[in-house]
């Protein structure tokens, strides 16, 4: 991870503070139609596999919270801080920027740090079926085109071992579908209250590779306007003045976000599948997400140049049969 200097305290849910306004454009295609039946999907009929195995939500003996892709594009959910508000067992610390949350659940909090001196996190993190659970904070994923989001509140060690004590968070993606071929795509342009502007594209295209492989592709990027002011001011030395005149600016809390995701599924027989995928992104966030008090309502004088480069990549193929095999790998997070 490459940073600048960072200090204060983020003002994370940025919704109290701020009125936000947003426009959204939306398309999609599809060889068939993607509208929902007129009945009413009922909380009932979420599918999950938080034991390892496709059960209906209501029937799973433990603790699991789960919000579907409905839910996920009614609330506009787009990362950890969007989904950790509606779910009622996941907590997380104020953070530094995006990708230092800290999930914790049950009041079990960890005492991890960047220097990987202290406890590992108690609370799990898994992209499918791979862990993606790091040590300086959780890997702030932009979500789109998601099947779901469960939460399993309590010791998870048995089914997703270390850094599980507390819970374990699960970002299950949707699979190629070699049925039909799909598409769609989004555009968002929103403005924060005396803040900054900031925008969304993002799609997917799934294509089927005859009738029992496909191809599914995704993409995103993103603009955050700011928040936070750095405002012009001077410290006084013997002899000399510094000044922060080159860097003072309004709003330069900003960050910028890209990746993206492909996938390829395939249909060996009727019973066994293999899924191989490789899921990236690059991360920049600018300034600091807090205030300084003898400033003055979200507003900073510093002297340096602040940011934060965030990037990762992820590769994974998933075997399925009666059983799941899971083979992973990554590049560490920098």
């Amino acid at each position: 991870m490459t940073k600048g200097k960072t200090t204060g305290r983020r003002k994370r849910n940025a919704l109290n503070v701020f009125l936000f306004l947003s426009t959204a454009l939306t398309g999609s295609f599809a060889t068939n139609a993607l509208a929902q039946d007129d009945e009413s999907v009922g909380v009932g009929d979420i599918v999950i596999t938080a034991t390892k195995r496709e059960e209906n939500l209501q029937d799973v003996p433990i603790s699991v919270q789960a919000l579907d892709a409905e839910l996920l594009d009614e609330l506009n959910i787009t990362d950890f801080a969007d989904y950790a508000q509606h779910l009622p067992t996941l907590s997380f610390t104020p953070s530094y920027g995006p990708g230092y949350n800290r999930p914790f659940m049950r009041g079990v909090a960890s005492g991890e740090n960047g220097n990987h001196s202290s406890s590992q996190p108690s609370v799990g993190t898994y992209l499918d079926e791979q862990p993606i659970t790091t040590i300086v904070g959780n890997l702030d994923m932009h979500l789109y085109d998601v099947a779901r989001v469960e939460v399993l509140a309590g010791p998870q060690g048995t089914l997703y071992g270390a850094s599980s004590q507390a819970g374990t968070v699960r970002i299950i993606t949707n699979r190629p579908d070699p049925e039909e071929f799909s598409a769609a795509w989004d555009l968002e342009f929103n403005a924060i209250a005396n803040g900054g502007f900031g925008q969304v594209g993002e799609g997917y295209v799934n294509i089927p590779l005859g009738n029992r492989a496909a191809i599914r592709m995704v993409g995103w990027a993103e603009h955050a306007g700011g928040y936070i002011d750095n405002r012009a001011g001077t410290r006084d030395y013997t002899y000399v003045s510094d000044s922060n005149s080159d860097i003072a600016k309004n709003d330069y809390n900003d960050s910028d976000s890209y990746g993206g995701r492909i996938a390829l599924g395939i249909d060996l027989n009727d019973s066994w599948t293999i899924t191989p995928q490789i899921m990236g992104q690059h991360q920049r966030s600018n300034g600091v997400f807090g205030e300084q008090s003898d400033v003055g309502d979200l507003g900073v004088t510093h002297f340096f140049p602040e940011w934060n480069d965030d990037d990762w990549i992820r590769a994974r193929s998933r075997s399925k049969a009666r059983s799941a095999i899971s083979i992973s790998c990554s590049q560490p997070r920098s």
